[in-house]
């Protein structure tokens, strides 16, 4: 699963991916990419969009390679940002411009 959201107003040229997903038992086989090409390529339709970004557990590695091999580039780090069970993680903002 993947989701696309597009911002409003000041910042309506601004699409988000979130919430990527592929069940464990399909892994490995790219289904990760493609979904997420196919969210791009749903964003390259909205007329006006610019860029999409996305946040990235800084620990998870798998994502932060797929996300880097569809075009992403990594612009930012939240300290802190997501607590897990009393275990903080950063997030690394990253973001594609169309």
């Amino acid at each position: 699963m993947v989701g696309l959201y597009r911002d409003s107003g000041k910042h309506a040229h601004v699409a988000h991916i979130w919430g990527v997903y592929v069940q464990a038992d399909f892994r490995g086989r790219n289904l990760g990419c493609a979904l997420v090409q196919e969210a791009l390529a749903g964003a390259r339709r909205m007329e006006g969009l610019r860029k999409v970004s996305l946040q990235v557990n800084a620990v998870a590695t798998p994502a932060h390679r797929l996300y880097f091999s569809c075009g992403f580039k990594e612009t930012g780090r939240m300290v802190q940002e997501m607590c897990v069970d009393n275990v903080y993680y950063d997030m690394l903002l990253m973001e594609l411009y169309l």
